[in-house]
């Protein structure tokens, strides 16, 4: 951040990295992935081994899909009737995802009797029936020509809870694809699982992944085909059990006004405003089916604190992620405090721990700017070159894997991984729409704040073509 013009104590930057987050196939192998690209996959998600039945299971090369454990809810080899839509206990539905930037607009397959199966185009959800399918597997299948849709295999939560999805998949024929796993919207993933790139590795394969879910929250199964000539085939089996593996450390989503409580933590909004005028207000979020958010406004110099997040676990991998929509207020030379959290250090006279977001319309180039407050009172900060316009809604995601923090826009990286190394849990709660006590406003719409105790993808491409 360019903080320096403000804040002359504030300090340092670091040197780029590159990280990944992707399933890869057995044993962590080369991922090649469309959007991640990464040499390799080391991390948390990857680690298991066949049969551990652990955090995620990893993609295990196994001889056949690991059942829905004990503690299943549902699964759609057993819940599935032909023609029919939203059946189990899950819901079940089968969609096309459009590829658009928003990802979030799905809309229903059709049943074919004749094909006997869910069809949308060249994409299509059926029986695998071939005498070399995974037992009671589905088939889907997409083209990556631009135009087409991508398949998605939805589920709606029952209840809200800590779940384990697992998706068994083995590829069929000989184009690569992903399958894209995402909660509510495109760019919120939360787990992209490469499928193997040899013939030689068709074998069925199992990756689990424990998520967070609000009751009717949507997570969808989205086949895609990493490149414009292929059209690729997977059998696939999923399921959904309970799991008692805690991620989400912290959601807000600003729905039951007045009040504002979070999910997942004892947390409270407070609405305040520094000159004693009006508090932020209620104001439509980005898609109806997220309901309401919060306008914040330097106007009135309204912000919202979150009390009880400091201290909010930040010592190792992280996500944060939030919608904002800026407002052209007509001004210039200004900063904007998206989001903000820096704490002190032990002399209590420097930013510490925590993050900001913000948008820099003081220099000629307008921009994001993602600043990291380290332990030692210094800061990491980089510029993204990237403006997000106004009136229009956007996805922030902040990760940080392996000391390596990351902001991604939409699903798509607008700077790349830099240092961002030791504690960053801050002593000060997070405020939306102020930087801590300055007179740093913003002036738009924020809404579904998360925080969660695990590295999600970033970059996810939900606006283009594979």
């Amino acid at each position: 951040m360019r903080w320096l013009c403000l804040l002359p104590l504030l300090v340092g930057c670091s040197a780029l990295t590159e990280f990944d987050y992707t399933f890869g196939d057995a044993g962590g192998g080369a991922d090649a992935g469309a959007t991640d690209a990464g040499a390799s996959d080391a991390g948390p998600m990857d680690a298991g081994v066949p049969g551990d039945g652990g955090r995620d299971g990893g993609a295990d090369a196994g001889a056949g899909f690991a059942p829905c454990p004990a503690s299943c809810v549902g699964e759609l080899a057993e819940d599935f009737v032909p023609g029919e839509q939203g059946v189990g206990g899950l819901s079940w539905r089968f969609v096309t995802d459009p590829r658009d930037r928003l990802g979030i607009d799905y809309a229903d397959m059709r049943w074919d009797a004749m094909v006997e199966a869910y069809t949308d185009g060249v994409a299509r959800i059926g029986r695998c029936v071939d005498a070399d399918c995974p037992p009671a597997s589905f088939e889907m299948t997409v083209s990556g020509a631009p135009g087409e849709s991508d398949p998605a295999i939805e589920l709606v939560a029952p209840t809200a809870g800590v779940f384990r999805l697992g998706v068994g998949h083995a590829r069929r024929g000989e184009d690569a694809a992903q399958l894209l796993v995402t909660r509510g919207h495109r760019s919120d993933a939360v787990a992209v699982i490469d499928l193997p790139a040899s013939l030689t590795e068709n074998a069925p394969r199992d990756a689990t992944v424990d998520v967070f879910l609000r009751a009717g929250e949507r997570l969808r199964i989205v086949l895609r085909a990493r490149d414009p000539d292929d059209t690729p085939a997977v059998a696939i089996v999923p399921w959904l059990a309970e799991s008692s593996v805690e991620t989400c450390l912290a959601l807000l989503a600003f729905d039951a006004w007045p009040t504002l409580g979070a999910e997942c933590a004892m947390l409270a909004t407070e609405l305040l405003s520094s000159s004693g005028g009006p508090v932020p207000t209620e104001t439509p979020g980005p898609h109806p089916d997220f309901g309401s958010a919060l306008r914040t406004s330097r106007a009135d110099d309204s912000y919202a604190r979150i009390s009880g997040t400091a201290e909010l676990d930040l010592s190792g991998d992280f996500t944060i992620q939030l919608w904002a929509r800026r407002e052209d207020t007509g001004a210039s030379a200004q900063l904007e405090a998206i989001f903000a959290n820096p704490g002190d250090d032990p002399t209590g006279t420097l930013n510490a721990g925590g993050l900001s977001l913000d948008f820099d319309a003081i220099h000629p180039e307008e921009a994001l700017e993602l600043s990291v407050f380290l332990s030692d009172g210094s800061i990491a900060d980089e510029v993204s070159g990237y403006d997000p316009g106004v009136d229009e809604w956007h996805f922030y995601r902040i990760v940080r894997r392996a000391e390596q923090v990351q902001l991604c826009v939409d699903g798509e990286s607008v700077i790349a991984p830099f240092s961002a190394p030791g504690d960053l849990t801050s002593t000060h709660d997070v405020r939306l729409g102020r930087f801590r006590s300055s007179g740093v406003f913003f002036t738009g719409s924020i809404d579904e704040l998360a925080f969660f105790s695990e590295a999600l993808p970033c970059e996810v491409s939900p606006g283009r073509d594979p």
